[in-house]
């Protein structure tokens, strides 16, 4: 299973003598939609790896500033990682 989505995955190869442009196309689908597969999977992960960080009460805190990450904000999203400082700086970035 780990090697079909790691192909699934690869860089596509651009050679338009051994593939046909739909096929190209589907290839170049079929990897966005592994990405995002890979992404929401480490999402996941990062959730639970949180809520069992809040549960041992080993939450930690901020990297941006290193403050202690407020209960109320963990209790409400465990997964969140950064402060509401810091996450409201890093959403005005984007």
């Amino acid at each position: 299973m780990q090697e079909t989505r790691d192909t699934s995955a690869a860089a596509v190869e651009l050679d338009q003598r051994g593939v046909g442009r739909l096929s190209r196309m589907g290839a170049l689908q079929q990897q966005a939609t592994a990405h995002s597969h890979q992404q929401r999977v480490q999402v996941s992960l990062m959730r639970v790896e949180a809520a069992f960080r809040c549960e041992e009460g080993s939450h930690g805190a901020c990297p941006g500033r290193g403050e202690p990450i407020d209960p109320p904000r963990l209790e409400r999203d465990p997964a969140a990682t950064r402060c509401v400082v810091c996450t409201e700086i890093q959403n005005e970035m984007r």
